[in-house]
């Protein structure tokens, strides 16, 4: 199974596991779902999102490359590139959260995006993951100054 950004998993039950919901998650026990996966497709995630910005804008202070990292790793934006990809239709949920259109949530697609990152980390390491993230961004990283901007009118008063 791959998915649509080029990715073809070696080890296809960890692209199961990130697209199974908690809900539907049988026996007892971590593991059995994306939940662990999300964890690490979060930090694996900070470390891409950090290095391509440095690439992207080189003579940006540390604070301003925060803010951007943070305006691109909110869960809004992570729940936008899990329906870019099709991920309300993949995630595999329990009975009750398939009724309650859990597989729909922002909170559901955002996590499910993580997961798949963690996946291909872990089948593939940190090079393809980040070619992942970069794909999965496109535009969004060159506009990231501008959506740091948009996301922190505060921080735009007080300068």
């Amino acid at each position: 199974m791959s998915l649509s950004l080029g990715h073809s998993f070696k080890t296809s039950d960890l692209l199961q596991r990130a697209l199974t919901h908690p809900s539907a998650r049988t026996g007892a026990g971590p593991g059995g779902d994306n939940q662990q996966l999300e964890f690490l497709g979060d930090a694996v995630l900070q470390a891409a999102l950090s290095d391509l910005l440095m690439e992207q804008f080189p003579k940006s202070p540390e604070g301003d490359l925060t803010a951007m990292r943070a305006s691109l790793a909110n869960r809004h934006t992570l729940a936008q590139l899990g329906e870019e990809l099709g991920l309300a239709a993949r995630l595999k949920v329990g009975a009750d959260a398939s009724r309650d259109k859990i597989h729909e949530s922002p909170g559901a697609l955002a996590d499910a995006w993580e997961a798949v990152l963690g996946a291909i980390f872990l089948d593939a390491g940190y090079d393809p993951a980040r070619t992942w993230v970069k794909k999965a961004y496109g535009k969004k990283l060159a506009e990231a100054e501008k959506l740091a901007d948009q996301s922190n009118p505060k921080g735009q008063l007080q300068e």
